[in-house]
This record gives structure tokens, C-alpha cells and sequence, in this order.
């Protein structure tokens, strides 16, 4: 007879994540109580998948709960701010994914290059050239050189809205940095 294998921390942290990708609420939440209920804690990567689940579902006042429960105990990172700050700009909340970024500032966290070019597609889409161009500008600050669809997104938006001089000024300036249009 073969002896029982007795899930840890990591083993339910590991399941957890993988189901908050599934998206399934009820399943994480059956497991995240099976896991506290083997005596197991949930720690930071356990709070970041139930954050992520409920984001997703766009169940924003359980992701709170947890944002708080994460924040009070030191654990805010810039992975959990990119999960709130995508879902906001998913969600079409432009403003509140922006004031976010600027918390994150304060903070002394920095998003990292694939969450400010998913960012800045979607403040673009969203009709928020003028923050898309503020992030864009962060973006650049923060040391990341965006690539030739940073710049189409950008210049698209701007033409819609009109502004051909700033759309101009963007299109020079990818020239003279010699960055593709792919």
C-alpha cells in the first residue's frame, strides 16, 4: 500500500494559480478553503491568484478584499498592481487604471514593458490618446524603447482625434530612431 501524498502551500499555490486561469470562482474558492482548512496560510502568491480570478470575473468587490488584505500585509508588488491596472483598462475605467499607475509611483513600483504596451493599446482604444501619450512618455522615462506598434496605435489615435501635428511630431520621431512600422 502506497502512503498518502498531503498537499503543502506550495502544491495548493501551485493549483490555485492554474485554476485562476480557468476563471472558475467556485473552484478556487472550494480549494483556497480546503487549503486554510489543512491548516496552510495563504501567503502572497496564494492572494495573487485569488486577486487575479476575481479581476477577471470582474468581481471588484472581492478583488478589493484582497488588494486590502495583500496591501496590509506588505505584499503589493508591481505584479499586483499590473493585475489591477489591466483589468481597470480593460473594463474601460481609463482614469482609475491611470490614478493607479500613479500610486504606483509613489510606491516606487514600475510597470513592466509588456504592461505598458498593453496599456497603451488600450487607452488608445478607449479614445485616451493624451494619457496613451503620458504613459507612452513614462514608458520611455522608465527606459523601455517601444517598437513600431507603439507608435501605429499612437499616431492612429491622434489622427482620429485630429491632431495630424502631434501625430506628425510621433512619425518623425520614430524615423529618426529608426524604428520599423511592424
Amino acid at each position: 500500500m502506497m502512503g498518502l501524498c498531503v498537499p503543502n502551500s506550495y502544491t495548493y499555490n501551485c493549483l490555485l494559480e492554474a485554476i485562476s486561469k480557468s476563471g472558475s470562482i467556485d473552484l478556487v474558492e472550494m480549494r483556497l478553503k480546503e487549503m486554510c482548512d489543512s491548516g496552510w496560510a495563504p501567503d502572497k502568491y496564494t492572494l495573487t491568484s485569488i486577486l487575479q480570478v476575481y479581476c477577471n470575473a470582474r468581481k471588484f468587490d472581492k478583488a478589493l478584499s484582497v488588494f486590502n488584505e495583500i496591501y496590509g500585509r506588505g505584499w503589493v508588488d508591481g505584479h499586483v498592481m499590473s493585475i489591477l491596472v489591466l483589468t481597470f483598462s480593460k473594463c474601460g475605467e481609463v482614469d482609475k487604471a491611470f490614478e493607479l499607475i500613479e500610486r504606483m509611483e509613489d510606491l516606487g513600483i514600475c510597470l513592466n514593458e509588456k504592461t505598458f504596451c498593453v496599456l497603451i493599446h488600450g487607452f488608445v482604444q478607449q479614445s485616451s490618446v493624451e494619457k496613451a501619450l503620458l504613459l507612452f512618455r513614462k514608458m520611455q522615462k522608465s527606459g523601455f524603447a517601444a517598437g513600431g506598434s507603439i507608435y501605429d496605435a499612437l499616431i492612429g489615435g491622434l489622427c482620429e482625434k485630429k491632431e495630424t501635428e502631434k501625430a506628425l511630431h510621433l512619425l518623425s520621431e520614430m524615423k529618426e530612431l529608426g524604428i520599423d512600422r511592424s
